[in-house]
């Protein structure tokens, strides 16, 4: 009979590795459904005016075929408790305004770690 081989004992995570603090941390860098009302315009938007036709047109898009770049947001430090804003736009205010415009409830966002 052929010899049983003894087994590692160690798992896959030591042939292979396991995640790595990076892949951990990004995890909160995944894809969340936001309800819009929480989401507010961040302070760096670099656009001082939206084209109004440019928005309603971005909305019609939407309507028809849903938002395809996520957005991209920062939990803020504090809640504001008036207006229950949790999250602060980085990327995609257009996207966040057209969606609102197409009476969305959520919107799909990238939630980053960032300060």
């Amino acid at each position: 009979m052929a010899e049983k081989r003894k087994s590692l004992g160690r798992g896959l995570d030591a042939l292979l590795g396991g995640a790595t603090q990076e892949q951990k941390n990004n995890t909160a860098n995944s894809l969340n459904e936001l309800p819009i009302e929480v989401i507010g315009p961040g302070p760096f938007q670099p656009r001082k005016k939206i084209n109004e036709q440019q928005l309603s047109e971005l909305s019609a898009s939407i309507e028809a075929q849903g938002v395809l770049q996520p957005i991209v947001v920062r939990e803020r430090a504090v809640q504001d408790s008036q207006t229950g804003i949790k999250y602060e736009i980085i990327a995609g205010e257009r996207r966040w305004r057209a969606a609102q415009l197409a009476n969305l409830e959520t919107i799909p966002a990238v939630v980053k770690a960032v300060s």
